[in-house]
């Protein structure tokens, strides 16, 4: 059957679920093109939302535009889809060292912190985890149960009959003066969302995307009951009151060399190898999983629209921090693609040719 639709979204993870959301809410209509793909980055991450990041304690890029976009837009889902998601979350690190410990102390007492730092406490982790030198605690964090989301707006597509659930073909894109057409299908525009997938495609497959393979462990831990994050060797999360009390999701590494998604010996190794070093009570392990991150080399998502067909337009790139990415750059597309408003350069795909040729300009 044949349907006329505003954009062709391709991808249901994170970011086609968040851009089919930003535009059906400003009136436009939407169809999706999705096979599912169980072992998705969406399908498998935490859903982490922190203020403060990395080795040395670093403040997330734009977390204070970030945030409360998120926020709300993921509330406002939960209402829409009739499912609860989205939680508040404390995170506590554990400072391994001395380095770590002196970049806490520097860092927490300075003005774009000190909303973040509260007194850190045990708690709930007193005894069940090995100490390190020192506890730091940070507020504004949140989580994601991803699969929940995802799933429930797939649900929402089915119903609306906006969902085609197969690979997309390339080779099917017709291109027409008022838009494109893939097979019965009329848009506008195509807005491609396949996260690490998109390295396939034809029509964006020259971006630098810097794919991280990622694997992780669900675990039992039947003496630690925990809404809060914790930061250790490894990251804790818990995982959603669906998947049984006293569960949470580990990891997790990075493997920049594979771009296999199955979970593997070694990476098994690995994250049980740490998980040794940060727990001293029982658990057991319950779940195994790898999805390939889709990542950039400096770490910003890739927006815009195609330099030779201006019907085709790229919403991808938000890596490991997708959770707090989308809201905020699902809006932006959505305000570029219906009203014009520029994207800001830091996100604009073009911004890799451009560094490329400098690059190239200063070899010569």
């Amino acid at each position: 059957m044949a349907v006329n639709t505003d954009f062709l979204i391709v991808g249901q993870g994170l970011a086609g679920s968040l851009m089919a959301h930003e535009l059906q809410q400003a009136g436009k209509s939407v169809y999706v093109v999705d096979q599912g793909h169980r072992n998705a980055a969406s399908a498998v991450a935490a859903g982490i939302i922190n203020p403060i990041t990395g080795r040395y304690f670093v403040k997330s890029w734009l977390f204070d535009a970030l945030r409360p976009v998120a926020v709300e837009t993921y509330r406002s889902l939960e209402k829409l889809l009739g499912v609860s998601f989205f939680e508040e979350r404390q995170l506590v690190r554990v400072l391994l060292d001395a380095r770590e410990a002196n970049a806490w102390q520097s860092k927490s007492s300075t003005e774009g912190f000190l909303p973040h730092v509260m007194p850190p406490q045990w708690g709930e982790f007193d005894a069940a985890i090995q100490p390190g030198v020192g506890l730091s605690q940070i507020q504004g964090a949140a989580q994601v149960y991803l699969p929940i989301l995802i799933r429930a707006y797939r649900e929402r597509l089915l119903e609306q009959d906006s969902l085609l659930e197969e690979a997309f073909d390339y080779d099917q894109i017709n291109w027409q003066a008022d838009g494109v057409a893939y097979n019965d299908i009329k848009a506008k525009a195509i807005v491609f969302c396949e996260g690490q997938q998109g390295r396939l495609n034809p029509y964006f497959s020259q971006l630098p995307f810097a794919l991280t393979k990622g694997e992780v462990l669900h675990c039992h831990i039947p003496s630690i009951q925990s809404q809060r994050l914790l930061k250790h060797r490894l990251i804790m999360a818990p995982l959603p009151p669906s998947e049984g009390s006293h569960r949470y999701w580990l990891g997790a590494n990075y493997d920049k060399k594979s771009i296999d998604d199955t979970p593997t010996p070694e990476g098994f190794a690995w994250l049980e190898a740490r998980l040794a070093q940060m727990l001293q009570v029982p658990r057991s392990i319950v779940g195994h999983k790898a999805a390939i991150r889709p990542t950039t080399r400096d770490r910003r998502p890739l927006l815009g629209q195609h330099p030779q067909h201006p019907q085709l337009y790229l919403f991808n790139g938000l890596g490991t921090k997708g959770a707090s990415l989308g809201p905020y750059f699902a809006r932006m597309m959505r305000r570029y693609l219906l009203e014009g408003i520029p994207l800001i350069p830091e996100v604009q795909f073009d911004r890799t040719f451009k560094a490329d040729r400098k690059k190239g300009h200063q070899a010569s």
